[in-house]
């Protein structure tokens, strides 16, 4: 008789064993995949309905929840989902460019964001569990990726950077829309105009601030634009002794003319 109780006492302590190991593997997986997957489609609904031509209407978007909505997706984001070097890029571009509109819009009418102090690395933004500033999240990019054609898509909230996209980026495509922006940017927009007469490129600030970067992936700064040059600029570029210059930086905020 105490033989028998003893085998059911032994079989009940191994169903309860195998109920909290069950139990405990649920909750490590849950940690695993305990985050968000963010989709942008709510990030994507905020640009068509506030951006155009690269300015914002920061006065109806302070209104709009459906960006905050996003914005707590990506508080919450577990980035194990993203298993390619592309969704991983597309969240953290969308994640940086989403977080300073947010930013801009609560502080507007602000006429520029150059006169609110700490508004790149002083104040810290929630991004997949962790306090980051707007800096911390531009360098985190740069390690990840080593990609400076990123400072073509990201947002500084001012006229003097890069356009605005009215779409929010994903993996597919994701690598001819950074090559588009590049060449955009620095012909169409600007950031690099050949004086030569002077025998001068001047340049964005971007690429000053950002220039260890360009120069880790083409060699210098000079030697990354050269190739979004037209044919007739390059080859002045290559049989002259070109100095390189940079523009000051137009601060004024990318808001639309009739919120102005």
């Amino acid at each position: 008789m105490l033989r028998g109780l003893c085998v059911v006492e032994r079989r009940a302590s191994l169903v309860s064993f195998a109920i909290v190991l069950a139990a405990a593997l649920v909750t490590l997986v849950g940690c695993g995949k305990g985050g968000v997957r963010v989709s942008h489609e709510l990030y994507d609904q905020v640009l068509k309905r506030h951006v155009e031509d690269g300015l914002v209407d920061y006065k109806a978007l302070a209104d709009d929840e459906t960006l905050t909505e996003y914005l707590d997706d990506v508080a919450n984001a577990d980035l194990s989902f993203y298993t390619t070097r592309e969704e991983s890029m597309a969240f953290w571009i969308n994640a940086y460019n989403a977080t300073v509109l947010h930013a801009v819009a609560v502080r507007y009418p602000v006429r520029s964001i150059a006169m609110s102090a700490g508004f790149f690395d002083g104040v810290e933004h929630q991004v997949a569990g962790r306090a980051m500033t707007l800096n911390d999240m531009g360098n985190e990019m740069w390690v990840r990726f080593r990609d400076p054609r990123v400072h073509f898509v990201l947002s500084l909230a001012a006229v003097g950077g890069p356009t605005l996209a009215r779409d929010a980026f994903l993996a597919d495509g994701l690598d001819a829309r950074l090559e588009e922006a590049a060449r955009r940017s620095i012909i169409d927009d600007g950031m690099a105009i050949l004086d030569r007469e002077e025998a001068r490129l001047d340049l964005s600030a971007i690429f000053s601030w950002f220039g260890e970067e360009f120069s880790q992936v083409a060699g210098s700064v000079d030697s990354f634009v050269s190739p979004y040059l037209s044919v007739e600029d390059q080859a002045f570029v290559s049989e002259h002794d070109v100095t390189v210059s940079y523009m000051l930086y137009d601060w004024a905020l990318n808001v639309r003319p009739e919120e102005e």
